[in-house]
């Protein structure tokens, strides 16, 4: 799976969540995926910018841009 951040109009079915100034869209198909996940804006001396913590995440990329999910329980 792949996080993807970009500047864009809401599609119609879209989870829509605002905080102050900013609007998050979330594809219904994706809230499982994405449930407890918090997003939070770093500033240190090797990384700067948006950064998503995914409780749902099995294993994560180095860069935080993408992730493998847990795999469902049975």
């Amino acid at each position: 799976m792949k996080y993807q951040m970009k500047i864009t109009q809401p599609e119609e079915n879209d989870i829509i969540i605002k905080l102050d100034e900013v609007t998050i869209s979330i594809d219904p198909k994706d809230k499982t995926l994405l449930q407890g996940s918090s997003i939070d804006y770093v500033d240190n001396s090797s990384d700067s910018g948006l950064e998503i913590s995914n409780p749902n995440a099995a294993k994560s990329c180095g860069c935080g841009t993408s992730f493998e999910p847990k795999q469902a329980e049975q």
